[in-house]
């Protein structure tokens, strides 16, 4: 299990299986399983993050034992479960959390591209020529930069619009559902981005000290959340 800023967390978040006298309890036949919260004092940090990037985020494991509770520890991941009627509540868990992270991929995205912006300016190519002066390079940079804003315009236009929706109608917009597509599209642009942009870079890029590497080996890190694998 992986806990993001686990070293910053004040509270920790866990699904556990619910046992009665030493034998699992069964939910339509299979093993009930409930999210309960702790509390920072209450887990102890097992350092497993040995990942290239994030390293300040730390997604370090976690665990806790001999440990009781009371029942307001335990929450459900569901809209129809709410209590509080907010409509931040009402918007579906998958949706908020794939246009979560994919936006954060992609200010890392905005952040290689600037950082590479600034390499170009100094790094020449095996002709001697300036990168910043070449044609290739210049429609190269261009078109990420284009393709970069028209994914993320995709999918915080219908973010928008669904959550618009929401607080209007005080119901989900069958639009909502697209959120999920149009996140994994800007994960895979920013994706291509970086992979396309990484052989121009040269050896900056595989030293631990610049600011480039760090925002590489962050992007490559933080992209291979499981909500976008491939398949």
């Amino acid at each position: 299990a992986y806990a993001s800023g686990a070293l910053h967390a004040t509270i920790f978040t866990a699904n556990c299986q619910i046992m009665q006298n030493g034998k699992p309890l069964l939910e339509n036949g299979l093993p009930m399983i409930r999210p309960f919260c702790f509390l920072r004092k209450e887990v102890e940090i097992i350092d497993t993050w040995k990942e290239i990037g994030l390293v300040a985020s730390a997604g370090h494991s976690f665990q806790v034992k001999n440990l009781s509770v009371e029942k307001n520890r335990v929450f459900h991941i569901d809209e129809k479960a709410r209590v509080v009627e907010s409509p931040i509540y009402q918007f579906p868990f998958i949706q908020l959390a794939a246009a979560t992270i994919a936006a954060n991929f992609s200010g890392m995205c905005i952040h290689f591209l600037e950082l590479f912006q600034e390499l170009i300016q100094t790094k020449k190519g095996r002709d001697g020529i300036l990168l910043c002066e070449r044609d290739s390079v210049k429609e190269m940079y261009q078109k990420a930069v284009a393709d970069l804003e028209n994914a993320r315009i995709n999918l915080f236009t219908k973010v928008e619009t669904t959550w618009q929706y929401l607080v209007e109608k005080e119901e989900l917009s069958e639009e909502t559902e697209q959120i999920f597509p149009l996140a994994q599209s800007l994960a895979q642009t920013c994706r291509a981005i970086v992979n396309n942009i990484f052989p121009y870079c040269g050896l900056s890029i595989m030293r631990a000290d610049t600011a480039i590497s760090q925002v590489w080996r962050d992007f490559q890190t933080g992209s291979q959340h499981a909500m976008f694998c491939p398949a």
